[in-house]
């Protein structure tokens, strides 16, 4: 359930570049003192022995795996649900289906990425926020 603080960061990323948006939020959510060990221990955390992997995801050169969401969303301490949208706007910034495809296969079949077209469809990530504002949809 993402929270009211959660949409305020939501829609306050929404106005970033979307192929990088992703990225820049995790490099700004570990910078500051001691972010070399943030990154070592986000890195342990998805099971890579070195840190360097999350270092070229802050410094643009790498993109994160979808399957590294969940882990990095407990991380972070944020919903999961924001960072698949941060995700998406990266990955499918010009409703580029053959790099969705390839970024999210074997782990969806052709029948879920249909149910992630429809609802990239229906919802934006503005409206999506407006919705929930609006109370058109729950929390």
């Amino acid at each position: 359930m993402v929270t009211r603080s959660e949409l305020d960061t939501l829609e306050l990323w929404s106005g970033r570049p979307a192929r990088t948006r992703l990225r820049a939020f995790i490099a700004a959510s570990i910078a500051g003192e001691g972010h070399q060990e943030r990154e070592a221990e986000l890195a342990r955390r998805c099971g890579y022995r070195r840190a360097i992997v999350v270092a070229l995801w802050t410094s643009f050169r790498s993109h994160v795996p979808v399957q590294k969401l969940p882990i990095l969303a407990d991380f972070l301490g944020v919903d999961l649900a924001m960072l698949v949208c941060f995700w998406l706007a990266e990955m499918c910034h010009e409703d580029d289906e053959e790099r969705i495809v390839e970024a999210v296969q074997p782990q969806y079949t052709s029948d879920e990425l249909s149910i992630v077209e429809t609802a990239r469809e229906c919802y934006s990530e503005e409206k999506l926020v407006a919705d929930v504002r609006s109370g058109r949809l729950e929390e």
